[in-house]
């Protein structure tokens, strides 16, 4: 099992290295003076192979390496260049990667620097990580939420979403940390999708903060509305129109409610949604002449959603059609033997 490290509040202590806005603040004391010298002793020229390749690399070099992939990276996210930004980015995260899984190159660290005690190969590591890695794609979200706000999931700004779920994880971070990064940003990716109907993507989203959050249920309930709505965006309008597609539909979106239930256990809103979905399928079968079947769907619906009026309506319009239906061969069967005679 991994280690995990400290997680460090940036907002409880004074920044080690210096923040991406440039912002007053960073005070030099001595740890940012050391801060400060371990970043210029590591900016240094490297030869095509380590630079391109990662090549005959020491721990020096390997740090250096890092801050080199980051300082191109964002000078092409600030130009524009998009594509070539995400291919540094990886890169930049892969090297950071390999770096922080090397303790020689913390303690290297450490030496360069001349640390105070308290600065320990751990601390700098995860330091290191969330000020000038986490912290970055945080400012160039928020920079590019407040010059152009957009309703658009794929928004460029939503990149940096993904990249910060994995620093978190590669510092160590635990979920309450992560949460207080990610759920700002987050939330405002998963309104974007909301707005534009993007429910697989959000679905997507959910799925990966229900399994890091748990057991806090929050993107777990979220998880459940966008399953939901996007089964019923899929249907019928009205639903006393639902047909034999519809009631496809429903049955693939109960199957991946069920899923949820089965992996989170059956909240409220799981059971709430199941409720709903059921009794919508018992409907699409009764209008495709499956009574049966139709009343074994509401007697489920009632089951998860409590004996309500709606639901019962909907199991005696359903019983009295069954009815109708196993009258009516009878009827015509003594009409034949009367004419008969």
């Amino acid at each position: 099992m991994r280690t995990r490290l400290a997680a460090q509040d940036a907002e409880a202590q004074p920044r080690l290295f210096p923040a991406p806005d440039a912002r007053p603040g960073w005070d030099r004391g001595e740890n940012q003076e050391s801060a400060r010298r371990l970043l210029l002793f590591v900016d240094r020229r490297f030869t095509f192979a380590q630079r391109v390749f990662g090549w005959n690399l020491d721990p020096e070099t390997r740090l250096g390496r890092v801050l080199l992939l980051r300082r191109q990276a964002f000078e092409a996210e600030r130009s524009g260049a998009f594509r070539t930004a995400d291919f540094l980015w990886v890169e930049a995260h892969r090297a950071l990667k390999n770096a922080v899984a090397d303790p020689a190159v913390w303690r290297h660290a450490l030496e360069i620097g001349a640390f105070a005690p308290a600065i320990t190969a751990e601390i700098l590591r995860t330091r290191f990580i969330q000020e000038l890695f986490v912290d970055l794609h945080r400012f160039l979200f928020d920079s590019r939420r407040a010059a152009a706000p957009s309703s658009d999931a794929s928004d460029r700004a939503f990149v940096h979403c993904v990249y910060i779920e994995r620093l978190v994880d590669l510092a160590g971070f635990d979920a309450a940390k992560s949460a207080v990064i990610l759920r700002p940003m987050v939330d405002a990716w998963l309104s974007a999708c909301r707005e534009t109907g993007e429910w697989r993507r959000a679905i997507r989203i959910c799925r990966r903060l229900a399994l890091r959050f748990a057991p806090d249920g929050t993107y777990l309930d979220e998880l459940v509305v966008c399953l939901l709505q996007l089964t019923t965006d899929r249907l019928t309008k009205p639903p006393g129109s639902f047909t034999v597609a519809d009631a496809r539909h429903l049955r693939i979106g109960i199957r991946d409610i069920e899923r949820v239930s089965e992996a989170h256990g059956p909240t409220g809103l799981v059971l709430a949604a199941l409720a709903r979905l059921h009794a919508m399928h018992a409907v699409a079968l009764g209008n495709a002449g499956d009574y049966a079947e139709a009343l074994v769907e509401i007697g489920i619906a009632i089951d998860y959603g409590g004996d309500n009026a709606y639901l019962r309506r909907t199991r005696d319009e359903l019983a009295a059609a069954m009815r109708a239906l196993n009258a009516a061969p009878s009827t015509a069967s003594d009409y034949g033997r009367d004419s008969g005679d």
